[in-house]
């Protein structure tokens, strides 16, 4: 095997875990109903987003035009609204949350630090720690 083709497979199996670290279930509220999907967890982002399928099901509270601003530095006009979501299969606690529609279903630090979510790297594990 060569020295390109090693490396491939390495990033392969790397890419693999890591996204099984970061890959969680989550439960969105609104008032047209309920959702269980999956969402990633990105600690670079602010926001919240979900795919259109979810909020087709949910629908959204104060629903409204918003922007979203990526990391390459454009911006996009989308919906933005709240919803009632919960991370993970743990103690997190459902927050009324702001999201916008997006190509996929991202929890950001707009959930998070509210919910004082702690990841445990090594487990892949997300919690939240009860505050008191």
């Amino acid at each position: 095997m060569a020295l390109l083709d090693e490396e491939t497979e390495v990033r392969k199996r790397l890419a693999k875990a890591l996204l099984a670290e970061i890959f969680v279930p989550i439960k969105v509220k609104g008032p047209c109903g309920e959702v269980t999907a999956w969402g990633i967890i990105d600690t670079g982002a602010t926001a919240n987003m979900l795919m259109p399928d979810v909020l087709e099901r949910t629908c959204m509270w104060d629903e409204e035009e918003g922007m979203i601003y990526v990391a390459s530095g454009d911006s996009f006009k989308t919906r933005k609204g709240r919803v009632k979501m919960q991370v993970g299969e743990g103690d997190c606690p459902e927050l009324d949350t702001e999201v916008f529609e997006g190509p996929f279903n991202l929890i950001g630090m707009d959930y998070m630090d509210p919910a004082d979510m702690v990841i445990e790297a090594k487990s892949g594990k997300v919690a939240c720690r009860v505050k008191k």
